[in-house]
């Protein structure tokens, strides 16, 4: 599994309105609420296992029964017919419409929650297709920063570290569609795929690289950091790593840092407990 462009359709920018306006009415869950670094990430579940609302934590919904529209689903008529007429129904465990803006996602890696699901249970495949965005709405795997575009479809490796951005209060809107692990050579998608490897240059945000200055001063906030104010530096470090190259490992070495120079046992249990959660053994 690899991050990649996979291709693109064209939008109808009327009926994706009607759809937006719509979505913008929802009554949202923030299922993973401990990701987000500032305002939250919402999601809507449109498509699910017997077409059930639920609460839009993945790993307590039953995938042994057909993936339906939900209540949501089915008053979005452009967001269906994206996913009726671009991707392939059978194999799709969920769809969700995501919301964020003025957030950062702490780094994390996706789907070991879900590993005692059978094969034809377990998300295998994150498909992503952005519905509103802006040059500010960013994503992150490992050292590497990108933009999705509206009209693009983008295949997700979850299971390597990743992180997404919205550095403003401008709404970042998401279609993301889980699939079921389905073998190597089935199709997911009814367009005609981009196989060059990789994420485009095209998409690649350019960041200069972070000051000498600038790492002490991150560092120095050990000298303040406590238990109030630990997630509130972690999302300063987070947004640090979207707008400056720090190499790979920035954010969660730079915490983990920084907890350890504080000198205070409890912060820096804390700091490597969240590191063994979200990067090493996700059992939510």
């Amino acid at each position: 599994m690899q991050t990649r462009l996979l291709g693109t359709f064209e939008i109808d920018h009327q009926k994706l309105s009607q759809d937006l306006d719509v979505i913008s009415h929802f009554d949202f869950d923030e299922p993973y609420i401990e990701f987000s670094c500032g305002y939250p990430w919402k999601s809507a579940m449109v498509w699910t296992s017997g077409g059930v609302l639920g609460d839009g934590v993945l790993s307590r919904y039953d995938n042994r029964q057909p993936c339906l529209p939900t209540a949501n689903g089915r008053k979005l008529a452009y967001v269906r017919e994206i996913i009726q007429n671009f991707f392939v129904v059978e194999h799709l465990l969920f769809a969700r419409v995501v919301v964020m803006s003025n957030n950062v996602l702490v780094p994390h890696r996706d789907f070991l929650e879900l590993e005692d699901k059978s094969k034809d249970e377990k998300v295998a495949h994150r498909l992503q297709v952005p519905l509103a965005t802006s040059e500010d709405a960013l994503f992150m795997e490992e050292n590497v920063i990108y933009r999705m575009r509206v009209g693009e479809v983008w295949s997700l490796d979850a299971t390597r570290l990743h992180s997404a951005a919205a550095l403003t209060d401008h709404k970042r809107v998401h279609l993301i569609l889980d699939f079921a692990d389905t073998g190597k050579e089935t199709r997911l998608v009814k367009f005609g795929e981009d196989r060059s490897a990789g994420i485009p240059d095209t998409n690649l945000a350019k960041r200069p690289a972070l000051s000498a200055g600038d790492r002490d001063a991150i560092l120095g906030m050990s000298k303040v950091i406590d238990m109030d104010n630990f997630k509130d530096i972690l999302g300063i470090i987070i947004k640090k790593h979207y707008r400056n190259d720090a190499g790979e490992g920035f954010v969660w070495e730079t915490m983990r840092e920084i907890s350890r120079l504080s000198g205070d046992p409890e912060i820096e249990a804390h700091a490597n407990n969240l590191y063994e959660h979200y990067v090493l053994s996700r059992t939510d």
